[in-house]
């Protein structure tokens, strides 16, 4: 395997245009893991690629072609190139999952404001993930022969609001599992929490997740919205608030404040 450092994956990556990084992956000389949008196979196990995989601690940033927010087309060509660029075949067991893995996607599905008087779905958008850019990304999934059926969504907040968010209409395009799920912990059956233990936690000492987000057998992608937040902002840890049961992912407070 050839060395690369991160100047050169950068630059090569923008040479290839587009942000598709799976083109550069032939020149960098990796024999681990292609995808079949080079036209090469080697491995059976998804994995992320192995520049993002070897540098855990870096941030990398995607240019799009994506000229305004309501343009779908655009939005999902993105998510595609996306997932194109950072998803595929590995052979490495320490750095891939099996294809039946089953697909836990969270994106940022939280309350879009519709009790607003000036609330509209164009004002909106910049509270939710885009629906098109995921779709873009299952789409990749998809390539790599992950099908519809093992892909989940969850969230637990405004189940309303999917349809505006157009969520709705992407699961039935893709034959994903979309659940909203805003019952409360005690109206739940055991089979639909997934309990997890907090590592030296200072509120709770385990959590209880809506299944299967943290569910043996699965794997995590995390699509997060950057934005204001009165907690600050929003990232990673916490879109997967959304994924806990309620009332437990009530545990919100001003930046500064302490929680109740």
């Amino acid at each position: 395997m050839s060395s690369i450092n991160r100047r050169r994956f950068i630059r090569s990556a923008l040479v290839a245009g587009s942000g598709a990084l799976f083109r550069p992956v032939k020149l960098f000389g990796y024999t681990r893991y292609h995808t079949n949008h080079s036209g090469y196979y080697n491995g059976s196990l998804l994995g992320v690629h192995p520049f993002v995989q070897d540098n855990p601690d870096a941030v990398f940033l995607m240019r799009t072609d994506v000229d305004v927010k309501t343009n779908g087309t655009a939005m999902k060509e993105a998510g595609l190139r996306f997932g194109r660029s950072v998803f595929g075949l590995t052979d490495d067991p320490l750095q891939g999952v099996p294809l039946s893995s089953r697909i836990v996607i969270k994106p940022n599905l939280t309350c879009r404001a519709r009790w607003h008087k000036d609330y509209t779905v164009e004002r909106s958008m910049g509270i939710v993930t885009d629906a098109h850019f995921t779709e873009g990304i299952i789409d990749s999934l998809k390539e790599l022969e992950i099908p519809g059926s093992r892909v989940h969504i969850r969230e637990v907040n405004c189940p309303d609001d999917l349809e505006d968010g157009g969520y709705v209409d992407m699961a039935t395009r893709t034959g994903i599992d979309l659940q909203c799920i805003e019952t409360p912990y005690t109206g739940l059956d055991p089979q639909q929490i997934t309990w997890k233990d907090v590592q030296d936690g200072l509120f709770f000492k385990k959590l209880p997740y809506i299944w299967p987000v943290n569910a043996p057998g699965t794997w995590l992608i995390n699509i997060s919205k950057l934005k204001a937040h009165a907690m600050g902002l929003t990232l990673c840890a916490k879109n997967l608030q959304g994924t806990i049961v309620k009332n437990y992912q009530q545990h919100c407070a001003l930046w500064g404040d302490q929680m109740n």
